[in-house]
């Protein structure tokens, strides 16, 4: 039982905080009031009806350009959710089985292009995570009687009965659940109320989110407290800037406010923060609603419990178009782009007005020339009027040409549009030739670079959307319900799962040239998967084939693949892993030190023998030489003895020829 002085000590502190919040942002909401009035830039009255009121409405168009680009990032993944670090494969898959089907019921196309021209309009995204529960009540086992006594002789129980004409009819109520799911709702700029001390979103003490509701929805709340409608009912209502404006552009759209009692809009104030609510000496978070009045003193408390979230967060979160540092609100498109819409408004309407002034250009008027009637047609718009001139009887007033550097102004606003936007007239997901590196691999454009940026801040706030969820769904549905979501085999993972704070939830937003980028690396290593076999265990090509037929959306045949890659169940497991891993390096080393030896052994080996080659090849050279130098000495010794015997047998033969009768040895 909570302690009353307690709880209205905590009422009180509650809000205080509110009203610093909602003063404080009073700022704020101007702020994206005017970025709001830049986005649309309505065309205004100008006093000379002969001048060009034409918008550029350049915010407009290029919020437009962006937000199909990023919407299609979201929708093309086939899932679109993948959960990690939960202790064993089954329970990821289980996870992952129920986030994505989740994903993918919250993912609405419609409510996502809100979301995103929220971003881009107004500078922040605000959304609140919740179970998102609704259920209806049927009427079943109609029964009729003839009369009260006999319904009571027939010992049938019924919820409701009542006299119709003679007779009486009865029924039963059942109560069918149609929708019983975690979701998500944006919240509007102009409703959220966070601590305006806080740097950062994880540094807020609270957060509070004005909510309309009806009377009926509120008495019919059997969670709330009952309250002094007088005081609500009659308290006179005040907006701030921007919610004014978007109430505006709303009853432009059709929406209309009853006048019925029960149907009647009053302002409610969720508060999420911290209180003590019990009669211990302790802050917990708590979750407190109440009713705006007139003053704090007015206001009706009509919920004050503890925070009912599994974790005790605040399931409320933000992102920022473009972030100011120690600010949890951030800039908006318009603040980028009005200049740029500004000049090409002033150069477009200077091009109109001087083709307004080629056909009905500015008069300089003798009075003396013509008639008041003549004038009077001037002054309307006729194209030919009467003066009186001897010099010149007929007279065409002639404008001035545009400069060409207006056109060159023009194009100059285009280019600083696409840099801060990053949209050009071919769409950010063109890629050329000229995108590519030398070794043909795809590479970013600074617009391109920008849209992904923002893909990933929206999926960034999905994966805490996602984590609440991966909280509520063991905390609310029972194992009936899991099971048909999920199957028998995955059930008792999910109910497995425990300290959810150290679980990793990550949505996977695949955009096509991350697609790209990533098919094109994985395309290089099965190019070289010949020369990865040699060095890589199985298990890892497997892994490398499985994610390129992820990123090929081919997700059943990623998963065939996977299956087949053994699990590590236990730290001696990795151990020993890593153990055979260094024995095989070791034994691949000294495999490599031995051939090495080898190498080495067989070139001394050859040299030698080629050594001893050269050096027999020189013997026999110096032989061949030694052989023909003792030949010719042989000769010339020849030669030498056998010349006197020679020269006697000449001079024989010399005196036989010239004494006849004596032979050549000098005898008769």
């Amino acid at each position: 039982m909570q302690d009353k002085e307690i709880e209205k000590t905590s009422f009180k502190i509650a809000l205080k905080n509110y009203k610093e919040a909602k003063k404080a942002k009073k700022r704020i909401d101007e702020k994206i009031a005017r970025s709001r009035r830049i986005y649309k830039k309505e065309k205004v009255k100008r006093k000379d009806t002969t001048r060009s009121t034409v918008v550029v409405r350049e915010v407009m168009k290029t919020a437009e350009q962006i937000s199909p680009q990023i919407i299609n990032s979201f929708i093309s993944a086939k899932r679109p959710v993948s959960v990690k670090n939960i202790y064993s494969k089954d329970t990821d898959t289980a996870a992952e089985k129920l986030l994505n089907a989740f994903m993918e019921q919250a993912l609405s196309i419609n409510e996502l292009e809100k979301d995103i021209k929220v971003l881009l309009i107004e500078g922040t995204l605000w959304v609140k995570s919740f179970w998102n529960s609704q259920k209806i009540k049927i009427k079943t086992d109609y029964a009729e009687f003839e009369s009260e006594e006999d319904y009571l002789n027939s010992n049938i129980m019924l919820d409701k009965i009542k006299k119709v004409g003679n007779k009486y009819i009865g029924w039963n109520i059942k109560e069918e659940t149609i929708k019983d799911r975690p979701d998500y709702t944006s919240i509007r700029n102009e409703d959220i109320f966070p601590d305006n001390l806080a740097k950062r979103l994880e540094d807020c003490r609270f957060i509070a989110i004005k909510k309309k509701k009806t009377v009926d929805e509120i008495k019919n709340n059997k969670s709330y407290r009952k309250i002094n409608w007088n005081k609500v009912l009659k308290k006179n209502w005040t907006n701030s800037s921007l919610e004014q404006q978007r109430n505006d552009d709303l009853n432009e759209l059709g929406r209309e406010i009853s006048s019925d009692e029960l149907t009647k809009l009053v302002d409610v104030i969720e508060y999420w923060g911290y209180a003590n609510i019990s009669s211990q000496d302790a802050i917990e978070p708590v979750l407190i609603e109440w009713v705006e009045g007139y003053d704090d003193n007015e206001a009706q408390l009509l919920k004050m419990i503890e925070n009912p979230m599994p974790l005790k967060n605040i399931p409320i979160y933000n992102i920022q178009y473009e972030a100011n540092p120690f600010s949890l609100w951030g800039d908006t498109l318009a603040e980028r782009l009005e200049d740029v819409q500004n000049i090409k408004t002033g150069v477009i309407r200077g091009i109109l007005d001087n083709l307004s002034q080629a056909n009905f250009g500015t008069t300089f008027i003798n009075s003396e020339a013509f008639s008041a009637v003549e004038y009077a047609k001037l002054l309307s718009g006729a194209r030919y009027i009467k003066y009186r001139s001897k010099e010149q009887p007929f007279y065409q007033p002639q404008t001035g040409t545009l400069p060409t550097g207006l056109f060159g102004l023009t194009d100059m606003m285009s280019k600083e549009k696409e840099e801060i936007s990053g949209i050009n007239n071919y769409g950010p997901g063109k890629r050329t030739d000229a995108n590519r590196t030398g070794t043909n691999s795809p590479t970013e454009t600074s617009m391109q670079i920008r849209l992904d940026v923002l893909t990933s801040k929206l999926g960034e706030l999905l994966s805490r959307i996602a984590k609440d969820w991966l909280t509520m769904i063991p905390a609310i549905l029972d194992e009936e319900e899991v099971v048909e979501l999920v199957g028998e085999n995955f059930a008792d993972n999910i109910f497995s799962m425990s300290d959810f704070a150290k679980k990793t939830v990550k949505v996977n937003v695949i955009t096509n040239l991350a697609r790209d980028v990533k098919l094109h690396n994985n395309m290089l290593l099965m190019q070289n998967m010949k020369e990865l076999g040699r060095q890589l265990h199985p298990e890892a090509i497997r892994r490398i084939v499985s994610n390129q037929l992820e990123l090929l959306d081919d997700i059943e045949g990623a998963e065939l693949v996977r299956e087949k890659i053994p699990e590590t169940q236990d730290a001696n497991s990795v151990l020993l892993q890593q153990q055979l891993e260094t024995e095989r390096l070791k034994q691949q080393k000294l495999q490599a030190e031995i051939d090495e030896i080898k190498v080495r052994r067989d070139s001394t080996a050859l040299n030698a023998q080629t050594k001893a080659s050269a050096e027999a090849t020189m013997n026999v050279e110096r032989r061949a030489r030694a052989d023909k130098n003792f030949a010719e000495a042989e000769h010339i010794k020849v030669k030498t003895a056998i010349q006197p015997i020679k020269e006697k047998i000449d001079i024989a033969q010399k005196m036989s020829k010239e004494l006849p009768g004596i032979n050549y040895k000098g005898e008769k």
